[in-house]
């Protein structure tokens, strides 16, 4: 509150009228007061200040106190000069002098002068702290001038005033302070004006500007209640202000307006007061409506004031049960006053505490059982339970007491209980209050109710307890039955033991007995009664005394029956004596009680569902397998339709036979089976032999249907299900017993063959089934189903088995009732076979036969099944091979069957080219055949291995084969030209986007589709649609790789189809640079196709010239040295597959080739380099390079020509034209050749060959001269005629003059000469058109024998070779 006034320099109206109560208190007169100027009283409010700060700077300064608190004149003249010259600052306690601005005079000293005990007392503090407080002033005031100012104003203004009462107003001093409590509390007349002016401020302040904070308000109206309270005498009109005064004081402090140390302090002091004032009414009003009081009235939360209220309620103090009674009955929101919250909070608990358990104790000693009842009800209603004011709260529900209520509740109810008269009390309270109530209350009234064999009151108070609907209390209070009852059979046994042992006579004996059971009989349906009531289940040892005690089953039923109006009640009773007789091997009680529930509607549903499954889990335990099954079919068609075979309850009883065979139809049937309880009913019903089929299958159908509780398939265990699909089988439903082996997973079993031992699938099984079935008995629809199915999962034996079946109820083939299945599960079975083919031969040969009935059926397979059977198929025997040629074949008709679409998609393009999708798709089927996508002579290599494989088969069959591969090498060229054709008429038509694949292509297929095209452009000569493919091949986002020949096609093609089309990536250099970046470091890669290396030499040469510093020999001799370096000087070359062990002898021809451009302007290092490289092939020098052969040698011929060096290049070529180099021939010929015949014809062919190179090799001029001594050395070499196309070309081209023909006349004859012509303009096709033909026309041969003419020289062969290669020589020097 200091923080408020500090702050209140802009609201003067408090402090008006803070002075005019306090004048008013002093006996001044109001009207006077209220004619007094506004501008009195602010001045005032300076004075005040000033008048404190002398005092306290005398003090200070150790000077005396004036007496009275005034000053007089001398002392106010020096005080008044001193202030004016500013030669001092005041020193406070606390303060260090120098401090700047300080808050003068201080809390300490004010309290101090003003006389105060401590600045907490309650009246001092609120009069004196904080209604007389200073203020701090605001910035650039100075609070001296402040004084001064206050002086001038208060002498100027006070003057028209009373005297008296302007001097008071001059002057106030501590003689004249206000009125203390109770010196204010002596005379109403004083307090009237207090409350007049409080009144008069509030109204004024509503319509002034910068009135009263909301604190201030506050205090007033406080005030205003205090006054009230101590004035008025009714407590209504007390209660109605001090209500609102507190509801204002809570509700701004619950805003929190400025959450602040200033709120806290208004708080703090708006609750003194009403403090005040609640103590105020305790002590007028403790001697009269006490009750009211502490039921409505405000509470002081005091030390002092609760002292008074315990002396209210203490019975031993005089206080009053109905004080008591009011003060539980009060409700929460009656105010209790005081600043601390805990204190607040705390009060009533300790009032409620101490006074209740006085009083519990006061009325239990007197035996006032109405007291405690009602002091009870109070503890645990309130309000509305006590007095019967009211009803319950909102649905009918009371509030629940607090805990420590709860506590002295249960205290009182035992006490209650402990009274002769207080049960009724006791059943009161359970009725009427609001439960749950404590477990012990409720165990004390059960236990006297128990006591007294009073069974409706044990009756009544499970009814109370039930009406709480809490699931914990009913289950406590059954737990409080049960131990009563239990205690009570053990008090029952002792008696009988302690009779018999007593030998009473026999009729005695037996009336006693029959007492015993009467009351037996009582006791459980009082008990029975009582549970019911509860809604709760005894414990399993209270259910299982039920069943020993000398109680019929019937009558036990009976008792279920009667136990209450509602019959679900007892559900949870019956469901527990059922689960107790089940444990107890009482199987028929069980039954009977299951019955008699379920037929009176006290089970549910669900709950007879559990019942069944307990009957069920015991009945698993009967010995006999017979018994077992019966009582699992009884239970399955009780729980079915609600009815039981006759003769089915056994020896319960008769009579309860008779009587529910009446009632034969239970109400809600079919239940739901717990799916433990239904597949253990599954087991015992189908695993019995003896039980029949029909009943198996109702059983099963049943437990799973959703009426009977949905059991998995998983659920029921391998025996069951085998026995459920024998049953189906059984009965002729082949269709539902093929379902439930598909379901069950059979069908992705491999299976077991019939006779296996131990049944490792439901479907062998099954098919062992149906092969006992005569034949006019098979299903054929579900063999077909269960073959297809089996086959398509890869069970080759049992769909075996079960086409076998098929075929038998058709009356058709076994091929026939394969081809009956459906695309997927024929391939499926065709593959299976083709696995099982590797381990039997037999199997292989099936296979064959199924494909060849598949063709010859036309089924159209899955895509890629035939490639799939190709992997699979082995090609060591003659039905392997048969196998492999068929698939080649069905491949072959795929990559057709798509390429003429793609021809077909050609010609309706206005381009007429074949783009988009339909050649993607050609592509991708010639990716699936080996013959259309490999290399050059794949087809002979896999008719070789077929040839192979097929040695030991009959001649037909080896001829069959020999003609289908050749006709299928044969279809793959043509396939492979057509489709190289179409990507070049796609290329050059739609020019980088020709190829679109479907949506559903992976990436690797399509990088190996535009891969495909490329090789085979480029190995059809289509240069420039390569270089295209292999361009969208790199935009696509392929990545070339080593293998596949990608690379080596792509150069090839770039380098013919020259720099105008082979740009970026698709450049010589460029591919160079790419596939050198696949290889490791330090390596060197060389092209693995022979495609290439014409391409791959021509790049690296003219590389290395292009980078030679210098003129046109240094060039050269870059670009021979780059060659001599590479064939033999780089150990670490790479390609395809890794590193490179043996280059062939293309690799070296197209190095010696490549250096014939150069050789002209590096003469020297061209020669040397050819005959070093020759030398070291032959000389087999170094282990990477190969044998020198005819290709080899020609081509450092050509490069020594080139040089100029003809005849050079004779002297090496001339020992192959002659025959006498073998070693370059065998090397060439290697192991093609089958005999000495055929290998003789064709190095007959190479010599006519290298005969014809070297012809081209020679200058112009000297051409013609060396036609006659070239063939004299090829007479001389064994060569008998001219066979060979290209020689022909050489001898009669444009060079050939009268001379040369003159020379050929002279050496063969004139009929040489004009057969030699002949076969320039007509060919040789009598020679078989070719090189590798063979003179067949007599007269034709004989003209181009090479024989000697008329004129021409004889001698033995090697002079005829060394004159030959004389007269050579000499033609061309």
């Amino acid at each position: 509150m200091r923080e408020v006034h500090q702050n209140s320099a802009c609201r003067p109206f408090f402090f008006m009228w803070r002075d005019m109560m306090q004048l008013a208190g002093e006996g001044h007169d109001p009207e006077q007061l209220l004619g007094v100027s506004h501008a009195v009283w602010l001045s005032r409010r300076y004075q005040c200040l000033v008048q404190r700060f002398m005092v306290l700077q005398l003090e200070e300064a150790g000077a005396a106190a004036p007496q009275g608190g005034a000053l007089g004149e001398a002392a106010w003249a020096a005080t008044l000069s001193a202030v004016e010259a500013r030669s001092w600052r005041p020193v406070l306690p606390g303060v260090c002098e120098g401090c700047g601005e300080v808050c003068f005079p201080s809390s300490y000293s004010i309290s101090k002068f003003l006389g105060a005990p401590t600045p907490d007392a309650r009246i001092m503090d609120f009069y004196y702290k904080y209604c007389g407080d200073t203020e701090i002033p605001g910035p650039g005031e100075d609070p001296w001038w402040q004084y001064i100012a206050a002086e001038v104003d208060v002498r100027q203004y006070s003057r028209g005033c009373h005297e008296a009462l302007a001097e008071r107003l001059l002057r106030p001093t501590p003689a004249s302070s206000p009125l203390t409590a109770d010196k204010a509390s002596k005379g109403s007349r004083g307090m009237s004006w207090l409350v007049h002016t409080a009144e008069a401020a509030l109204r004024e302040d509503a319509a002034a500007a910068g009135g009263l904070s909301e604190w201030e308000r506050l205090m007033l109206q406080s005030f205003l209640s205090f006054a009230t309270c101590f004035q008025c005498v009714t407590l209504d009109e007390c209660f109605m202000s001090f209500d609102a005064a507190y509801g204002a004081v809570t509700a701004a402090a619950a805003r929190g307006l400025k959450p602040d140390e200033a709120r806290a302090a208004g708080f703090s002091a708006c609750m003194t007061i009403l403090d005040m004032a609640a103590a105020n009414l305790a002590v007028r009003h403790k001697s009269g409506r006490s009750d009211l009081l502490l039921q409505h009235g405000p509470l002081s939360s005091s030390v002092q004031f609760e002292q008074l209220y315990k002396s209210m309620l203490d019975p031993g103090k005089g206080g009053e049960l109905y004080n008591i009674l009011a003060l539980l009955r009060r409700p929460p929101s009656a105010p209790v006053t005081d600043a601390d919250p805990i204190r607040r909070a705390g009060l009533l608990p300790r009032l409620r505490a101490t006074a209740s358990s006085a009083w519990i104790a006061k009325l239990s000693d007197d035996g006032d059982s109405h007291g405690l009842t009602h002091l009870a009800l109070a503890l645990g209603g309130g309000t509305a339970a006590a007095a019967g004011e009211g009803g319950a709260s909102e649905g009918g529900r009371r509030p629940l007491p607090p805990p420590s209520d709860r506590r002295l509740l249960s205290e009182a109810m035992s006490q209650l209980c402990e009274l002769s008269d207080g049960l009724d009390g006791a059943l009161e309270c359970l009725c009427m209050l609001p439960g749950p109530l404590p477990p012990a209350a409720v165990a004390a009234v059960l236990r006297r109710a128990w006591q007294e064999e009073d069974a409706p009151s044990v009756w009544s108070a499970c009814k109370s307890v039930n009406a709480w609907r809490n699931a914990a209390a009913s289950a406590q209070a059954a737990a409080t039955l049960d131990e009563l009852f239990l205690k009570w059979v053990e008090q029952q046994e002792q008696q009988q033991n302690q009779q018999h042992y007593h030998h009473q006579q026999q009729q005695e004996q037996q009336q006693q007995q029959q007492r015993w059971r009467c009351g037996y009989i009582s006791m459980v349906k009082g008990l029975a009664a009582s549970y019911a009531l509860l809604r709760a289940a005894p414990s399993q040892a209270v259910a299982g005394v039920l069943l020993r005690l000398p109680v019929s089953g019937l009558q036990l039923a009976l008792a279920l029956r009667q136990v209450c109006g509602d019959r679900t009640a007892a559900g949870p009773v019956a469901e527990s004596l059922i689960g107790a007789a089940c444990a107890a091997d009482r199987l028929a009680v069980a039954m009977l009680l299951l019955r008699v529930a379920w037929s009176n509607g006290t089970l549910g549903p669900t709950t007879c569902g559990r019942a069944v499954g307990a009957l069920a889990c015991r009945a698993a335990m009967l010995p006999d397998a017979q018994v077992r099954a019966r009582f699992a079919l009884g239970l399955l068609q009780l729980a079915r339709d609600g009815t039981l075979p006759p003769g089915f309850t056994g020896r319960a009883s008769a009579v309860a036979e008779e009587r529910l065979q009446r009632r034969r139809l239970l109400p809600g049937a079919p239940v739901a089976l717990p799916h433990a309880a239904a597949a253990e009913l599954l087991r015992l019903v189908a695993e019995d032999n003896s039980t029949a089929a029909a009943d198996v299958v109702a059983a099963f159908e049943f437990v799973t249907s959703t009426p009977g509780g949905g059991l998995s398939l998983s659920a029921i265990g391998t025996a069951s299900l085998s026995a459920v699909v024998a049953a189906f089988a059984a009965q002729g439903k082949h269709e539902a017993a093929w379902q439930l082996v598909q379901q069950a997973g059979g069908s992705s079993s491999t299976g077991a063959a019939a006779g296996d031992g131990a049944s490792s699938s439901l479907l062998a099984q099954l098919v062992a089934v149906w092969e006992s079935l005569p034949t006019h008995c098979l299903p054929a629809p579900v063999l077909r189903a269960a073959a297809d199915a089996v086959a398509t999962a890869g069970s080759a034996p049992l769909a075996g088995r079960l086409l076998g079946l098929l075929a038998a109820a058709e009356g058709s083939s076994l091929a026939a009732a394969a081809l009956s299945l459906s695309d997927a599960a024929l391939m499926a079975h065709l593959l299976t076979q083709l696995d099982a083919g590797a381990r039997s031969a037999a199997a292989l040969g099936a296979a064959a036969d199924l494909a060849e009935a598949i063709v010859e059926a036309d089924r159209q397979l899955p895509q890629g099944t035939w490639a799939r059977v190709l992997a699979l198929c082995s090609g060591g025997s003659a039905a392997g091979a048969r196998l492999a040629l068929l698939a080649h074949d069905q491949l072959l008709s795929e990559a057709a069957a798509a390429i003429e679409a793609a021809e077909r998609s050609s010609g309706s393009n206005e381009s007429g080219a074949a783009a988009g999708q339909p050649l993607a798709d050609a592509l991708l089927a010639a990716l699936a055949s080996p013959l259309v996508s490999g290399e050059s002579g794949c087809a002979d290599g896999a008719s070789a291995a077929a040839a192979a494989a097929a040695a030991e088969a009959e001649p037909q069959e080896q001829q069959q084969l020999t003609a289908g591969w050749a006709a299928a090498a044969q279809r793959a060229d043509n396939l492979r030209a057509q489709l190289a054709a179409l990507c070049a008429e796609a290329a050059e038509g739609s020019p980088g986007h020709w190829l679109r694949f479907p949506s559903g292509c992976g990436r690797q297929d399509e990088a190996a589709a535009r891969r495909l095209a490329v090789l085979l452009c480029a190995s059809s000569g289509l240069a420039g649609a390569a270089v295209q493919m292999y361009q969208e091949f790199r935009q696509a986002g392929g990545q070339p790789e080593l293998e596949g020949g990608l690379l080596e096609a792509a150069l090839a093609a770039a380098h013919d189809a020259g720099p105008e089309l082979a740009t970026g990536s698709a450049a010589p250099t460029a591919i160079l640079r790419t596939a050198q970046s696949l290889c490791p470091p330090g390596t060197t890669w060389v092209p693995g196709a022979p495609i290439a290396w014409r391409a791959f030499f021509a790049t690296l040469t003219s590389s290395e010239a292009n980078s030679a510093n210098g003129g046109e020999r240094e060039a050269a001799a870059a670009a021979v040295g780059a060659v001599e370096a590479l064939l033999l000087d780089s150990d670490a070359l790479w390609s395809a597959g890794g590193q490179v062990a043996a280059l062939p002898s293309e690799a070296v021809a197209e190095g010696l080739r490549a250096l014939v451009p150069w050789a002209p302007s590096a003469p020297v290092g061209a020669a040397a380099a050819a005959r070093r490289l020759l030398t070291t092939c032959i000389a087999t020098l170094r282990p990477g390079l190969p044998a020198a052969d005819a290709g080899i040698y020609l081509a450092a011929a050509a490069v020594l020509a080139a040089t100029g060096d003809a005849a050079g290049a004779v002297k090496l070529l001339a020992p192959l034209i002659s025959g006498t180099n073998e070693q370059a021939f065998a090397a060439a010929c290697g192991s093609s050749c089958d005999s000495s015949i055929a290998q003789q014809q064709q190095q007959q062919q190479q010599q006519q060959q290298v005969a014809a190179e070297l012809l081209r090799l020679l200058p112009p001029g000297r051409r013609a001269a060396a036609a006659a001594p070239v063939l004299r050395l090829l007479a001389a070499g064994g060569v008998g005629a001219v066979t060979s196309p290209a020689l022909v070309e050489a001898l009669t081209g444009e060079d050939l003059d009268a001379a040369a023909e003159a020379d050929l006349a002279e050496a063969f004859g004139g009929v040489f000469v004009e057969a030699l012509m002949v076969a320039a303009f007509e060919g040789l096709p009598a020679l078989g058109g070719g090189d590798n033909g063979s003179a067949q026309d007599g007269d034709a041969a004989a003209s181009l024998a090479l024989r000697a003419g008329p004129g021409a020289a004889g001698g033995d062969e090697g002079s005829s070779r060394d004159a030959a290669l004389r007269d050579l020589l000499r033609v061309i020097d």
